[in-house]
């Protein structure tokens, strides 16, 4: 039985995940959140989101860090009428990267306040 791919789905569930937590859940934890039967289906999600570059490996290779795709914003590929809003019929097929494309944007900071694990994290959220 052939099964829709969630990746797009799955990926949005992990950023909103980090936008609340700053920090990117272990495997067990993101196949509770994603709703996979096993650890073993996150470990295969979590290669192919590190193969197509949302996120990294830290340097000890023990926790996973978002990369620079992880913050990319859908554009959409049609024209858009100035006044009253228009529904968007699924056209978006390209990615802006902030750091690159846009030059105000949101950005998240984690930083450690306290030198230990992750307890004192606290999330900065700041203009650039």
């Amino acid at each position: 039985m052939h099964h829709a791919n969630r990746d797009a789905d799955h990926l949005n569930t992990l950023r909103q995940y980090f936008a609340q937590n700053c920090r990117i859940p272990s495997y067990q934890r993101i196949a509770d959140l994603l709703s996979f039967a096993s650890r073993a289906a996150a470990v295969k999600f979590m290669g192919r989101m590190e193969a197509e570059g949302f996120v990294v490996r830290t340097v000890y290779d023990d926790t996973w860090m978002p990369a620079r795709r992880f913050f990319e914003h859908p554009l959409a590929q049609t024209t858009v009428q100035a006044g009253q809003p228009a529904v968007a019929i699924d056209v978006c097929s390209g990615q802006v990267n902030s750091d690159t494309s846009i030059s105000l944007f949101s950005a998240i900071f984690c930083s450690n306040t306290a030198g230990g694990r992750l307890p004192n994290t606290e999330c900065i959220r700041s203009q650039l």
